[in-house]
């Protein structure tokens, strides 16, 4: 293991002279276990090994490294709580509940990258390698765009066809044969829908294709449809949180998606139909079915119809219609250095500054209590937030408007919530 040979020597033809990668794969085949220690193991999987199947691993110190090393390494891909992918130097290899007692290679080339999304339920997986993309699990959206599939389950990992985009088919087809990984540059594999970024241009499969294609585009969400971009704009990063899409390309950040009610915060409320240029700087997105709140240089900003709680604890203006609704993304207004906010844009929102913690709900109005907190809790109907020091205090409600704060006991772990750090910074 990771020693060097002398000049001239050479290494017996032996299993533990192998490559690592090659013992792991003949290892899994024997129906070995790759999780011996089960720390890895999805919480709601019922694929199960017996006893004498992490016994393979001891036979020697070889395997035993090869074991410890590739049991931190070995991306998991759990397609259902029946089945199980287990993935480690591009080897794939998968275990299905009373099917078999081994764990079966599966015929894809060598896996590069690997990308998830449960958002359906069961899995799904979009695998690089050299030979193009390939996918499997649930398609329920259609974007892995798998030719002549009219399945929403793939149960075995089968190409990703390309073909409806000319520009990208021809870049593809130029690339050598092993090389075909290289026309990906960019992936987002989330939400039910693929946008993929190449040298030659941007692509998209998958749910809400009318975000992306444009006005005059014959939206077919069951292929690849190529996304228009400006000149020269390679997208470096995207970012997709289901509702808004944002793609960035240096100092340069364009956003699509839901906007009936304004909240993509450009300034209108009409249907966006292809990337746009957003009029502000974008570091963290948080979407909701009518608004989207953003984090901008150190403020957070809200657009769409807002929700009354950030109106009445007195952080948003009010806006100048019934509705609530701002087609401008409108920063939240802070009376101070804010450390950490928490809000669940309903019932409560709280909000920590130098000295302080400010509190917000519909029983109890706005009130500041005379100490920063980490973390509140409402187990026991009454609100209680703990300091810094560790202690918790109860708000404790008077008669009339009167209240007062009373140390408690420390609440159940599962009724803590931690107030996050504001991501200002």
């Amino acid at each position: 293991m990771n020693v060097e040979l002398a000049d001239g020597e050479t290494l017996p033809d032996a299993l533990h002279t192998l490559l690592q990668g090659t013992i792991w794969a003949i290892m899994m085949q024997a129906g070995a276990n790759p999780d011996v220690d089960g720390i890895r193991k999805p919480a709601n999987s019922v694929v199960t090994f017996k006893d004498e199947d992490s016994i393979l691993w001891f036979l020697c110190k070889k395997l035993f490294f090869t074991q410890q090393v590739s049991s931190k390494e070995c991306d998991i891909c759990p397609l259902n709580k029946y089945v199980a992918d287990y993935i480690y130097w591009g080897r794939f290899f998968r275990r299905r509940v009373g099917h078999d007692t081994t764990s079966g290679w599966r015929r894809v080339p060598r896996i590069i990258n690997v990308f998830a999304d449960d958002d359906g339920g069961d899995g799904i997986f979009l695998a690089v390698t050299p030979k193009g993309l390939w996918g499997w699990g649930s398609n329920y959206s259609d974007q892995l765009s798998i030719p002549l599939c009219r399945e929403h389950f793939i149960a075995f990992p089968s190409p990703v066809n390309l073909h409806s985009v000319w520009a990208i088919e021809s870049y593809e087809a130029r690339l050598s044969q092993w090389s075909k990984h290289k026309a990906v540059k960019v992936i987002s594999f989330t939400h039910g829908r693929t946008i993929l970024v190449t040298p030659v241009g941007t692509c998209v499969a998958g749910r809400d294709m009318a975000w992306f294609t444009g006005a005059n585009g014959q939206a077919n969400s069951r292929v690849f449809m190529p996304v228009p971009m400006p000149q020269g704009f390679v997208p470096e990063r995207i970012r997709d949180e289901g509702r808004a899409v944002i793609v960035t390309m240096g100092s340069h950040q364009m956003i699509t998606g839901e906007n009936e009610q304004g909240q993509l915060g450009l300034g209108h409320n009409e249907k966006v139909e292809r990337f746009t240029p957003l009029p502000f700087w974008v570091d963290q997105l948080h979407t909701e079915l009518l608004f989207n709140v953003f984090v901008s240089s150190g403020d957070l900003l809200v657009a769409g119809q807002a929700p009354r709680c950030l109106i009445d604890s007195g952080l948003l203006p009010a806006s100048n219609n019934d509705c609530n609704m701002y087609l401008t993304a409108t920063p939240l207004v802070f009376n101070g250095d804010v450390s950490r906010f928490f809000s669940d844009y309903d019932t409560k929102v709280v909000w920590v500054t130098i000295g302080q913690t400010n509190v917000w709900t519909p029983l109890l109005g706005r009130l500041t209590l005379p100490f920063k907190t980490t973390h509140f809790s409402h187990y026991d109907v009454d609100d209680c937030f703990r300091d810094t020091a560790g202690v918790w205090h109860r708000i404790d409600i008077g008669g009339g408007a009167a209240w007062s704060l009373v140390e408690c006991q420390t609440p159940p772990e599962g009724f803590m919530v931690e107030i996050p750090p504001a991501p200002f910074d």
